[in-house]
């Protein structure tokens, strides 16, 4: 389904991405880890088309995504939920879930999206009306969530979606995801800090370190090797 090869990035003259490589298949649940500034927030944008690789290849059901603009890769089906949620916090929880059906093919099934997101998140549908800035850090979470729900994802990227949650909503929050992987067959590529949590729900993992893809291997390899947690993970 993705498919990221040689990638490099550069902010001015400071390598951030070298030579990445990752895949994610249909219905897989990849896990991308690594400490803060590892480069995995970059790595995100650059798939998204928010930023421009320096070389390398991204591709998506074996289209290349590396020079096309972000609404297309929407709209083929990639989507990116991103760190800090970046919601409108003057706009009502409908207008903003409402925002994530803007491109045409999306729009079609605006009113199953959107019960399909108050099925998966039920506090949402008693806040339609209410405006998402005077909401609790997780329930703006789901917003953000089911923003990129309702454009119809076949991949969704999530970067640190547990960020400044309790552990209960975090665990929360992360099982939802794995539910939407199970149920909807639906690749997912997640950022998280919540390591251990992470590989618990994930199929395989890939570990950033300072911009480089140092390791990948299935969850139960990092899960079950105290060797491979403690030199990667540091856990």
């Amino acid at each position: 389904m993705l498919e990221v090869r040689d990638l490099s990035f550069r902010y001015d003259a400071q390598p951030a991405i070298v030579d990445v490589s990752l895949a994610v298949q249909q219905g897989e649940f990849v896990a991308l880890l690594g400490s803060n500034g590892a480069g995995k927030t970059t790595l995100l944008r650059i798939i998204s088309g928010l930023l421009r690789p320096a070389s390398g290849t991204i591709a998506f059901d074996g289209q290349r995504l590396d020079s096309l603009q972000p609404h297309r890769i929407c709209d083929l089906g990639l989507v990116h939920v991103p760190e800090g949620r970046q919601l409108f916090p003057s706009m009502t929880v409908r207008e903003n879930l409402e925002l994530g059906a803007y491109l045409p093919a999306a729009r079609r099934h605006l009113a199953a999206s959107l019960e399909y997101v108050i099925h998966l998140f039920p506090k949402l549908g008693a806040r339609l009306g209410q405006l998402v800035g005077t909401l609790s850090g997780g329930e703006q979470q789901m917003v953000a969530i089911g923003r990129g729900l309702m454009a119809g994802p076949r991949l969704l990227m999530l970067d640190e979606p547990t960020l400044g949650l309790s552990p209960a909503l975090a665990t929360e929050i992360l099982h939802t995801v794995r539910q939407l992987n199970k149920e909807r067959s639906l690749g997912v590529l997640l950022v998280s800090q919540d390591v251990v949590q992470a590989l618990q729900l994930a199929h395989s993992a890939y570990v950033l370190q300072n911009g480089r893809m140092v390791r990948h291997g299935t969850a139960e390899e990092f899960l079950g090797d105290e060797s491979l947690r403690q030199a990667y993970l540091g856990i």
